[in-house]
């Protein structure tokens, strides 16, 4: 990376001649500067190419008769354009029906508060991306803790395929999430592990 090198005041007062003189003759005045340092400068001190000077862009007039008859001298009547209308793209082809998926499981999204024990319930609450791991709740209860309320859920314990066992309770702090909520299921024929008594 190159070094920054300041501008000076005498390189400033170059500069503000730049609207009158153009790119190239600020340029030559400026030797140690390229041509985009210059340019960049300059709007940044707002200075900008006065009308006829060398480099100043200016839109062209809009052409009102065909070319050939520019070239040939000819004098011709401006032509009317007449606007064609907008031709419209053809709808895209249908896409393929897809094969039919395998049915969802019935399930229903019920807020913490209204979590009972018996339920079977995905011990993630919704909005989480693991996998559904279907529960039987053994408690459901709120506990403040000053200015912070907790939900704590807690399930019958499950014996995992690895023989590891997993807590069988979490908390959420329902300060934090207050629409926390769960999917609720009709029954829990859906766990392949074997539920502890």
């Amino acid at each position: 990376m190159g070094r920054i090198v300041l501008w000076t005041e005498a390189e400033d007062a170059i500069l503000r001649e730049y609207p009158t003189r153009g790119l190239a003759a600020t340029a030559a005045r400026l030797p140690g500067r390229s041509r985009a340092a210059i340019n960049y400068r300059c709007s940044i001190m707002g200075l900008k190419l006065e009308p006829g000077v060398r480099g100043h862009r200016r839109m062209k007039a809009p052409r009102t008769q065909p070319v050939q008859q520019l070239r040939s001298g000819v004098q011709a009547a401006p032509v009317a354009r007449v606007a064609k209308p907008l031709e419209r793209a053809a709808p895209p082809p249908p896409l393929p029906s897809s094969p039919p998926s395998a049915p969802k499981r019935a399930f229903e999204v019920v807020k913490a508060a209204d979590i009972r024990p018996g339920m079977i319930v995905n011990r993630y609450p919704v909005g989480t991306s693991a996998a559904p791991a279907l529960r039987e709740v053994l408690e459901a209860r709120f506990s403040d803790s000053g200015s912070r309320v907790f939900f704590n859920l807690a399930w019958r314990q499950v014996e995992l395929s690895n023989g590891k066992r997993e807590m069988p309770a979490a908390c959420w702090d329902f300060y934090r999430v207050p629409d926390l909520s769960f999917e609720v299921y009709p029954a829990i024929d859906a766990l392949d592990r074997k539920v502890r008594p």
